[in-house]
């Protein structure tokens, strides 16, 4: 079995990065309180993106962001994930993570 996570790089350096497991099908992500996932940066849109999933597959989709979303440095309108992708929203990076367990 899999276990699908988010890992929430630190902003600052000294502080241990976070991890959120993926429960729901739909993850919201945003500086909104109203996102299942709350990003604080200024460069996050409210309703930022969305994490779907799909089976076993997640895909990432960007809400017409001011800024855009990146998956690996390269800007999306939406993409498959994959184990060990980084995912950038503002000056915030997140690693979708894939774990047996």
């Amino acid at each position: 079995m899999q276990k699908f996570i988010l890992v929430i790089s630190p902003k600052e350096h000294g502080h241990p990065a976070q991890e959120v497991p993926l429960t729901s099908d739909v993850v919201s992500i945003g500086r909104s309180a109203a996102n299942l996932l709350k990003i604080l940066d200024t460069g996050a849109s409210r309703k930022h993106c969305l994490i779907i999933r799909a089976g076993e597959t997640y895909k990432i989709v960007d809400l017409k962001s001011t800024n855009g979303t990146r998956v690996n440095n390269v800007l999306i309108k939406q993409a498959i994930l994959k184990n060990g992708d980084q995912i950038k929203i503002g000056r915030q990076t997140i690693i979708f993570k894939v774990l047996q367990t």
